[in-house]
């Protein structure tokens, strides 16, 4: 949105610098301090976390200089404070995105700076957000369109055969009892455990054991 500000159009990584390429959380939080924060206010260090201590050989100060070097073209808009308008400005665009498809009698769900929908519905939706974004920021948007996983397997060509799946959901609940989403599923028995017998009978979801 900063870049639209200036008639520009970023065409590349904002959070990619050279050199620092296996840092890009890092540079991304950097950036948003930067922009968030008002002139006078101070901006600590990063924590020491894996994914966003500051690299050897580069302290605090150097990559500040070096994420402004590489936003020049937005650098006045740096230690600005306009974060809070350009967040007010992306809940206006989201707004726009979800009245929109509810007035198509489609529901959509937004997740920070993403939408989801029913499958079949990505053009609409993509087109919808494009719409939107332009009628806000008067400035083209970049879209990247996140398959399910069915479709990523189904991209992949590795979705069982019906001989060994005849529904899919089947393949679904083979999935849920996966390892890897043993977490989830915690997180869901929880969740589900804490909703009265009401609720249950309300949206049919029986509990977890």
């Amino acid at each position: 949105m900063l870049y639209a500000r200036e008639g520009k159009q970023l065409s590349e990584d904002a959070y990619i610098i050279p050199g620092l390429e296996d840092h890009r959380k890092l540079v991304k939080t950097t950036l948003l301090k930067l922009i968030n924060a008002p002139k006078e206010k101070r901006i600590d260090p990063p924590k020491i976390k894996k994914k966003t201590a500051l690299p050897e050989g580069c302290d605090w100060a150097e990559l500040q200089k070096l994420v402004q070097a590489k936003h020049e073209p937005i650098r006045k808009y740096l230690r600005s404070g306009i974060g809070l308008e350009l967040q007010k400005i992306d809940s206006e665009i989201a707004e726009d995105v979800m009245r929109t498809m509810m007035a198509k009698d489609f529901l959509v769900l937004p997740v920070h700076d993403s939408f989801i929908t029913y499958p079949g519905l990505s053009g609409q939706l993509i087109d919808i957000m494009k719409s939107a974004y332009i009628n806000r920021v008067n400035a083209e948007i970049n879209w990247k369109p996140d398959p399910t996983f069915l479709e990523k397997e189904l991209l992949d060509e590795k979705l069982p055969t019906d001989a060994l799946y005849s529904d899919l959901q089947d393949f679904v609940d083979g999935r849920f009892s996966d390892p890897a989403y043993s977490g989830y599923r915690g997180r869901l028995k929880e969740f589900l455990d804490k909703q009265t017998d009401d609720w249950h009978r309300r949206f049919q979801v029986y509990k977890m054991v």
